[in-house]
């Protein structure tokens, strides 16, 4: 049994052969949120991706490779749609779109960019002293280039935040996804589409009035997920 990894998304799937493939993304991100007027919030990130991939055959010999790229430019909006009020939760609407600016392959190895993809997405969030409940439905629709078409992607995400503290709170979820079959000059190939499940721990603290750190660890369930990954980030506002 061997992790194939999806040439156009990087994904991997489970196959039979006598060779494993492995990757391991590193990966940096900027993002920049802008507040509008009537609850909107103008949205823009774009990261930048480094891939280590490696292949082992069934002797043991292995052969590696590293790619690295600008990853895809994104700009979305998001909108208040309904404030909690008794028992309803706060609604916000997101609409991202993809650009697909980004690097497919480098150095023959596939990097996670290149595909434009719009996508739309419903949170709901109902506060609960000092609990805080979430949950979220997404869609994205991956755009067909040079007659790859990667499979479009749906994730549903349950969790809960604590406030453990006036400065700190710790995060509990899990997000379940399922991606199609990815098609290439119209016809579905098998075996490339995937569904598995993440469970997500994290860890918010304020470090300063303007300035906070957001800690986070994602599990794999499933054949097709990812072992896991961690995250940092430092958000920071300016007024």
């Amino acid at each position: 049994m061997a992790d194939a990894v999806n040439p156009a998304t990087g994904a991997a799937n489970v196959v039979l052969g006598s060779q494993t493939l492995r990757r391991n993304e590193f990966g940096v991100r900027a993002d920049v949120r802008v507040g509008l007027p009537m609850g909107s919030q103008l949205e823009i990130g774009v990261p930048y991706n480094y891939v280590r991939a490696s292949r082992i055959d069934s002797f043991g010999g292995e052969a590696s490779a590293n790619g690295n790229g600008t990853g895809d430019l994104t700009i979305g909006l998001a909108k208040t749609l309904m404030r909690e009020r008794g028992n309803y939760p706060d609604l916000i609407g997101r609409v991202a779109y993809n650009t697909g600016t980004g690097r497919r392959t480098d150095n023959q190895v596939a990097l996670t960019g290149g595909f434009r993809q719009l996508t739309a997405e419903l949170v709901g969030l109902k506060r609960q002293d000092p609990l805080a409940f979430f949950g979220s439905a997404s869609y994205g629709h991956v755009f067909e280039k040079d007659g790859i078409k990667p499979g479009s992607v749906t994730t549903l995400s349950l969790g809960a935040v604590l406030a453990a503290s006036p400065a700190t709170s710790l995060q509990f979820g899990f997000a379940q996804t399922y991606r199609q079959k990815q098609e290439a000059n119209g016809a579905k190939l098998a075996g490339t589409d995937e569904t598995y499940g993440t469970v997500n721990i994290g860890a918010s603290s304020v470090l300063s009035r303007d300035v906070m750190l957001l800690v986070s660890t994602g599990i794999g369930v499933g054949n097709d997920a990812p072992k896991y990954s961690f995250n940092v980030s430092f958000p920071i506002t300016f007024r």
